[in-house]
């Protein structure tokens, strides 16, 4: 009978590692997809310079600004902390880029289709 339970305990934890895999691949497909949508922003000349600039600065002040929130000679945590706050101010330059801008990017990248941004960006129009 304990071996049943010790059985069904460990298919438990299968279950759950599974399903924390699944959440981690799509955090791992939206950071992905958002860092993308950032890079397409940021070459796209209807996005706002000064925003763009704005972002750039912030970004680059935090990464050279010898405090931070976590010390990254802590192994793990020093790097989570940046990792972080790259997220949060790409997810902050994403809201507040022209949101027509953002959908039309966000729905060619759906698409498979790169072209249209660097075709824009190349051509001026």
């Amino acid at each position: 009978m304990k071996k049943l339970f010790g059985g069904l305990f460990f298919l438990f934890k299968i279950k759950d590692y599974i399903m924390n895999f699944d959440k981690t691949l799509n955090f791992l497909k939206t950071l992905i997809l958002n860092l993308e949508l950032t890079c397409r922003l940021l070459f796209d000349f209807r996005v706002s310079r000064l925003l763009k600039i704005l972002y750039i600065a912030v970004l680059i002040g935090y990464f050279l600004f010898p405090i931070d929130f976590l010390p990254d000679f802590i192994p793990v945590a020093g790097q989570m902390d940046d990792l972080m706050v790259f997220i949060m101010l790409m997810t902050q330059f994403i809201k507040t880029s022209p949101i027509e801008i953002v959908e039309e990017h966000k729905q060619s990248i759906l698409n498979g289709d790169w072209k249209i941004g660097v075709l824009k960006f190349l051509s001026g129009s």
